[in-house]
């Protein structure tokens, strides 16, 4: 009896996440630039698991800056992703909800950490650059420094079955 009521459970786990799957993954990156560069922290991690974008849809926050949409543009050329952009989060963000918010913080009080952001999605990845933020519900606090292990837990939150997610190597043609 105690194996088939394992076995349900496993079963019911499983349902869940293809149910899940069944809709692309919304994914909102915040890639607003700042003097210690947290906007191409992000993108180097997405640069990173290009892979494991395909089934995802891509929202990414940007201020509109030419460095951050020449940054954006060279990742959407090397990678064939496509994304939404987003450059006025007032306007823009408040009909919109998410599966997934990624952001590098610079500090506990850095926008990209608070509520309001991080807030609109059921799970959040937020990587820590200068200072510990204290996590909330559904938040996972890393190193900000550390793209790889940002990477790592990026692909474990898109895709939950990933034992070991691959990082993409650069593309044999790029733009860049």
């Amino acid at each position: 009896m105690g194996d088939f009521t394992i076995f349900w459970r496993l079963l019911n786990i499983l349902g869940r996440i293809a149910r899940r799957r069944s809709r692309p993954l919304r994914l909102l990156v915040d890639v607003r630039e700042t003097p210690t560069s947290r906007g191409f922290h992000a993108l180097a991690v997405l640069n990173l698991i290009a892979a494991h974008l395909a089934d995802v849809t891509l929202f990414l926050l940007t201020t509109g800056d030419g460095d951050e949409m020449s940054a954006i543009e060279v990742f959407r050329a090397d990678h064939g992703v496509t994304a939404t952009i987003l450059t006025e989060p007032e306007l823009e963000l408040d009909s919109l909800r998410f599966d997934l918010v990624f952001a590098v913080a610079e500090a506990a009080g850095d926008p990209a950490s608070e509520p309001q952001f991080a807030g609109r999605a059921r799970r959040s990845l937020i990587g820590a650059m200068f200072q510990q933020i204290p996590p909330r519900h559904g938040m996972v606090v890393v190193d900000g420094h550390d793209t790889a292990a940002m990477a790592r837990s990026l692909a474990r939150l898109i895709d939950p079955l990933a034992i070991d997610p691959s990082f993409t190597t650069r593309p044999v043609s790029c733009a860049s």
